[in-house]
């Protein structure tokens, strides 16, 4: 019975062992996992068939013969692990006993030699040769000695396990598994294997998985893991922080996200019942906090329990949808400006030959007479109509300015009775002025046009009666400062609010107040053009807008304008007066080739020019104006600049080949960008926008041909 016992000890030696390959327990290598297997089965062959493990028969006969041999083969099994597998009979409390058999890994683990018999009991030879080995540490802090001792002492009717280390060979940490299994009458089987790799793997991977934690918890984009219910079970520092909410776990991830996002966010999650993953989205989170997700979600691996979840990424978009929104803003820029290049030729060219016609006619009648008023009614009204150009124009940044340096309160103190005319006897206009304003550049009638458009669009909103402050204040960033959607640069800002007492903006309105052609009026009331050119304004003068408005309770809007400051307070400003003053004498001589394909701007333009002295020849076309240039001598060139088949550039690059002291004035109902630039820099070029008056025209021709260095 007691050689059974020993057989089934180690039977039961190789199926722990099995198991350690099976579960990770032991070493990792399938053929020691086969070699365990076969041992196996020869210990049960060996029980059940009879035999001695020392190679003696237990029978006779051919059954002895077998029983040897596979006693024998069992032996070499054994002998081939590579763990320590030892045998006791034990008595008493546990701690004495006799070694009924251990293998040779096991001898040399104690310093015996192959064959040498034990004289102690296998925890007294264990605790002494981790004690040689300086093997001396217990997770729990306890001596290696007295671990053992009290393992084998708990290990008479269960199974017991331990750990110990220390620094081993070459001061290589060494870690080692012990475990005792009682089998029975009085028999107990000892394993010690060397963990050390398994351990080190152990500890890297839990080293990996830490960085990966941390890497994941610190990254910069959002990550959730949701369970089935779509409930949170996990969340980074990021998503907390877009979010704007500590405390997730738990928490419905519908829940975190406006209302109106929902629905599509439950589609997106109903998408992985076939996919692999879904998204992206753009969502905003319902804490309020001011900021554009972007979601993309996949099928996590399945978590403890079978539950699977899903995986949840989200990206911080804001700064993604702010360039979307600039730049679709800029398309519909660009999309108008095209519009306005167009409208502004032909119709700059109409108001030139209105508002020079009406000079000419204003030349032979008296300020007292009706028909002097008559048309200064039509000329007024052409001017007005070519600052509606003017303003389109900038608007889509086609126009050339004329920025200089500017002080507010005066332009604003100019406007304040033209401003009050708009307004009307309903809506009260104050203004309050800040102390010490800089000065700012910017185009006088473009600014006066942004504060004008302001005060309409404020004047409209009020219903009744209200009220209209304009308050001016310096202000400093000291860092790049959002400013709806844009970032204004570090600097000092001249501000300009603009505050009335209306009915304020509606949320689903607020967003596309800037969009050209966008209006909230009834059909013929408004263009839609007049906040946009505001925007595009403030574009030039590399402003930025912002917009605060009411429209529940003390209800209202604010624009905030602001500009970027030029020079200091108290700078001197020096006056750009025009040449031709009202007082200018614009009469001259010599002789003049006229080129113009718009008849009735060619003939005002003759005839003025006429009317003050000098010779012209007018031509039609630029191929007309070459035949005449080959054959005539001319002191000056005035050419329209867009002409079919010869346009104004080759006209004149050609005359300045016989003629390279020709000075030329350049005409053109577009803006001065469009003149060629290798035109531009050529010295005696001038140019003179359309629509353009008598008096301006005379006064452009003078100033071309008066000799360099006279003005």
């Amino acid at each position: 019975m007691r050689r059974n016992a020993i057989l089934i000890a180690l039977w039961v030696t190789g199926m722990a062992a099995v198991g350690g390959v099976l579960y990770g327990a032991g070493t990792n290598t399938i053929a020691l996992a086969v070699t365990l297997a076969v041992m196996t089965a020869l210990g049960l062959f060996v029980l059940f068939t009879g035999g001695s493990l020392g190679g003696g028969p237990i029978g006779a006969g051919a059954g002895a013969a077998r029983a040897a041999a596979n006693t024998a083969a069992l032996r070499q099994a054994l002998e081939h692990l590579d763990e320590a597998v030892g045998v006791e009979e034990v008595s008493g409390d546990g701690l004495s006993g006799k070694p009924r058999y251990l293998d040779p890994l096991f001898l040399q683990l104690c310093g015996l030699e192959p064959g040498e018999e034990p004289t102690e009991a296998v925890p007294a030879l264990l605790a002494k040769a981790f004690s040689d080995a300086g093997i001396s540490e217990m997770p729990d802090g306890g001596s290696v000695p007295s671990g053992i001792e009290a393992a084998a002492k708990a290990a008479l009717n269960e199974a017991r396990s331990l750990e110990v280390s220390g620094p081993g060979p070459r001061n290589d940490a060494k870690r080692y598994q012990i475990q005792i299994v009682p089998v029975g009458e009085g028999l107990r089987v000892w394993r010690v294997r060397d963990v050390t790799d398994v351990r080190r793997s152990e500890d890297k991977a839990r080293d990996r998985l830490a960085v990966l934690s941390r890497a994941l918890e610190n990254a910069p984009f959002g990550l959730l893991l949701l369970d089935r219910d779509r409930l949170v079970r996990e969340v980074n520092a990021s998503f907390r922080q877009l979010i704007g909410r500590d405390s997730l776990n738990g928490a419905s991830f519908l829940d975190l996200f406006k209302e109106e996002d929902r629905p599509a966010i439950t589609a997106m999650l109903d998408e992985l019942e076939n996919r692999r993953a879904a998204g992206p989205l753009d969502v905003s989170p319902e804490s309020g906090q001011e900021v554009s997700l972007t979601l993309h979600v996949s099928r996590s691996a399945e978590t403890r329990g079978g539950n699977g979840g899903m995986l949840v990424y989200v990206l911080d978009a804001t700064e993604r949808k702010r360039l979307e929104m600039q730049f679709a803003q800029s398309q519909k820029m660009q999309a108008l400006g095209q519009l306005a290049g167009g409208v502004a030729h032909d119709f700059n060219n109409m108001l030139t030959a209105i508002i020079g016609f009406c000079d000419l006619v204003l030349q032979r009648h008296h300020q007292g007479e009706q028909t002097f008023a008559d048309v200064m009614q039509i000329t007024q009204n052409a001017k007005r109509a070519a600052r509606l150009v003017r303003q389109l124009l900038a608007f889509s940044r086609q126009q050339p300015l004329q920025p200089r340096l500017t002080n507010v309160t005066d332009i604003l103190a100019e406007i304040s009775s033209l401003l009050r005319r708009v307004l009307g006897e309903r809506v009260t206009l104050k203004m309050t002025h800040g102390r010490d304003l800089g000065l700012i550049k910017a185009d006088h009638s473009q600014l006066e046009q942004v504060v004008i458009n302001l005060a309409v669009n404020a004047r409209d909103a009020i219903d009744g009666f209200g009220e209209l402050n304009i308050e001016t204040s310096m202000v400093e960033f000291t860092a790049p400062t959002p400013l709806s959607g844009e970032t204004a640069p570090p600097g000092r800002y001249l501000v300009i609010a603009v505050i009335d007492t209306g009915a304020g903006i509606p949320d689903q309105v607020r967003s596309r107040i800037f969009d050209p052609f966008f209006t909230t009026k009834g059909i013929g009331e408004g263009t839609g053009l007049g906040l946009s050119m505001v925007y595009g304004s403030l574009q030039q003068m590399g402003g930025f807008i912002t917009v605060d408005s009411r429209t529940e309770g003390e209800t209202g809007t604010t624009f905030r304008l602001y500009i970027p400051e030029a020079a200091p307070h108290g700078t001197e400003i020096q006056d750009d007066l025009s040449a031709a003053g009202p007082e200018s004498d614009v009469t001259g001589g010599g002789e003049i080739l006229l080129v113009e394909d718009e008849d009735p701007v060619r003939l005002f333009s003759a005839r003025a020019l006429r009317s003050k002295g000098y010779v012209v020849t007018e031509a039609r076309t630029g191929a007309a104006a070459l035949e005449i240039l080959a054959e005539n001598k001319f002191d000056l060139l005035v050419t329209d600049m867009m002409m079919p088949e010869v346009d104004g550039a080759t006209l004149i690059k050609t005359a300045r080949k016989d003629m390279p002291d020709l000075p030329v004035v350049c005409i053109s109902g577009y803006t001065q960008e469009a003149v060629a630039k290798e035109i531009t820099a050529l010295p005696k070029v001038y140019f003179l926008p359309k629509p353009f008056s008598l008096k301006q025209l005379a006064g452009k021709v003078k100033a071309a041909l008066q000799p360099e260095g006279q003005g």
